[in-house]
């Protein structure tokens, strides 16, 4: 069944005018039919499954017939801080980070980071495409760029515990180190963080971890270490 994110809340029993982005794919795209079924989700933690009650070019008015609750959500909350690198692949990280479980995505600014910006609105909408495919019941929220020292500041306040991953770390990454309910996860640009940048986490009292002997690429330690984290048969 089709799943689509409503920016507003939703409850059993009303009719909703879908958004015109939604209401476009329904037709033009999906091209589906009155009294079809779609399922709505707000954040909340619920799906609302819903009929489709109207639909025509531009229109789709749709009403809520059942509240469930979502189980797909991890019982952790991991927050990624995923330094700027290539578009292309920041993009990547972002999509399937989302679709593993990630619940916030921080784009740090490094020393080492290629590139210096980003286009914020597209990685929402990636986001948001991500969490619908998936059957997540919430959207991660894309934070505005913060330098390295801004992100391990509103981690120490923010998280838990904190892991920065490092491939000269002595730790390699363990299910033992997760014993958190909210865990802050650094990731480094494609150069590796500097010595600077890894004693102000050091400094912080972030523990410095890998992922084994082979050095991966950004996106793939993001990718990997996320879902790691959020394998909940590691919890025992």
């Amino acid at each position: 069944m089709h799943r689509f994110f409503i920016e507003q809340k939703l409850k059993k029993g009303i009719k909703i005018n879908l958004p015109p982005d939604v209401s476009r794919q329904i037709f033009a795209v999906l091209r589906m039919k009155r009294g079809e079924m779609i399922t709505l989700f707000d954040g909340s933690g619920q799906d609302f499954l819903s009929e489709i009650q109207e639909i025509k070019k531009g229109v789709c008015v749709a009403a809520i017939v059942e509240a469930r609750p979502n189980k797909n959500e991890p019982s952790r909350k991991i927050i990624l801080f995923q330094s700027l690198i290539k578009k292309d692949k920041m993009e990547w990280v972002v999509e399937k980070c989302t679709e593993i479980g990630v619940s916030e995505v921080v784009p740090v600014l490094a020393a080492r980071s290629v590139k210096t910006g980003l286009n914020q609105a597209r990685l929402e909408k990636i986001a948001k495409e991500a969490a619908e495919q998936s059957g997540r019941a919430v959207v991660p929220v894309i934070r505005p760029i913060a330098h390295l020292a801004e992100a391990i500041s509103w981690a120490a306040e923010n998280c838990e515990k904190v892991l920065f991953l490092h491939e000269k770390a002595d730790k390699i990454i363990t299910p033992a180190m997760f014993k958190a309910r909210i865990l802050g996860l650094f990731i480094g640009p494609e150069g590796g963080w500097s010595e600077e940048e890894a004693s102000l986490a050091d400094n912080a009292g972030f523990s410095a971890v890998s992922l084994g002997a082979r050095v991966l690429r950004a996106e793939t330690a993001a990718i990997i270490a996320s879902y790691f984290m959020l394998r909940e048969d590691l919890d025992s």
